[in-house]
């Protein structure tokens, strides 16, 4: 892995700065300004490479120092939430975790154990092998449903799309549209041509 990000993303420094915005909070702006901080240039160098002002780059600079103490505070109250004696999240409480590369991230992936569980229940009712009973039209349960599919899939391995098409074809009846859906929700990914896929994680 560190050999992949020396060659592919320099450092862990530009892999970390890179990542999305939804991950960092970060902004083009900040972000060049940081892998400025990072090779050590001067505010005098940083304002002849940016055409910014001396000033500008000042206030970025106490901008992300205090960025940096918002969230160091941020985790030490959300660590004293989490080990606080006692404290046990009910399955009403605990979020489910989704993989990174996730697209779309908002308020429809905020789903608990318990909301998990019963749409599970609602919509595989012989069981969580399938089959699917029908395809739900309300976003979140598309994405319980969508997550619970992709399980099926084996991280690392490359499907044909023939192989994809048979393994949701026990799902459900109309594989096409899960197969869509996988696809834009960012739970499965493919090469341009669609000789290949892979379920991302």
């Amino acid at each position: 892995m560190k050999l992949h990000i020396d060659r592919e993303h320099t450092s862990m420094f530009d892999y970390l700065v890179e990542m999305n915005k939804k991950y960092t909070g970060l902004t083009d702006l900040q972000k060049g300004l940081l892998k400025y901080f990072y090779q050590d240039y001067s505010d005098n160098e940083i304002v002849k490479l940016t055409g910014s002002t001396a000033s500008t780059i000042r206030n970025h600079r106490f901008a992300l120092r205090e960025k940096e103490k918002q969230a160091k505070v941020f985790l030490a109250i959300m660590e004293l939430l989490s080990t606080k004696p006692g404290k046990q999240e009910t399955k009403e409480e605990k979020l489910i975790d989704f993989h990174r590369e996730a697209r779309m991230i908002d308020e429809r992936f905020a789903i608990t154990e318990q909301e998990n569980e019963q749409v599970l229940k609602t919509y595989f009712k012989e069981g969580p092998d399938g089959p699917l009973s029908s395809f739900p039209i309300k976003q979140k349960r598309k994405v319980i449903i969508l997550r619970h599919i992709a399980k099926l899939f084996n991280p690392g391995k490359r499907y044909s799309e023939q192989e994809v098409n048979e393994i949701l074809k026990r799902i459900y009846p109309d594989h096409v549209t899960i197969r869509r859906y996988l696809i834009e929700y960012g739970f499965l990914d493919r090469l341009v041509d669609g000789s290949a896929y892979w379920i991302r994680n």
